[in-house]
């Protein structure tokens, strides 16, 4: 399945450990996300560090893995519209991939352009493809 990932999934898997931190790592999932996902995290990075024990070494650890695990795309969202002007380059390149957008995001799902998948829904859906193999 092919998805575009935003912020606050990467932020949840920092945050804490559990099922989105599984999810990313999952073969059968093609993650995308704009560039820009780089530079917000690394814009939140000081915060990460203190909410959580993780040290310098494995926040870089992640960084390293998360840049080989998810496909980052250059995104030009200019007078793109979004319910949050922070998210247009996540719509923008769900739009231009045709595909879903992985999001907790309840602001993002009011949204009609793209299809947002929850990760409960991305779990639904996955335990529903395993059913039928």
């Amino acid at each position: 399945m092919r998805l575009v990932v935003d912020a606050n999934i990467l932020f949840a898997a920092l945050l804490r450990t559990g099922i989105t931190n599984i999810l990313l790592l999952r073969d059968d999932l093609q993650l995308y996300a704009p560039v820009s996902l780089l530079k917000e995290t690394d814009k939140y990075m000081a915060m990460i560090r203190q909410r959580t024990s993780l040290s310098d070494t494995e926040l870089q650890r992640f960084s390293k893995l998360l840049r080989r695990t998810i496909t980052f795309m250059e995104v030009n969202s200019e007078g793109f519209t979004a319910p949050d002007p922070a998210d247009a380059d996540y719509l923008c390149l769900a739009e231009n991939l045709g595909i879903p957008l992985w999001s907790n995001d309840r602001l993002l799902k009011e949204q009609n352009l793209v299809r947002v998948i929850t990760t409960a829904e991305l779990l639904a859906l996955l335990d529903a493809s395993q059913r039928d193999a």
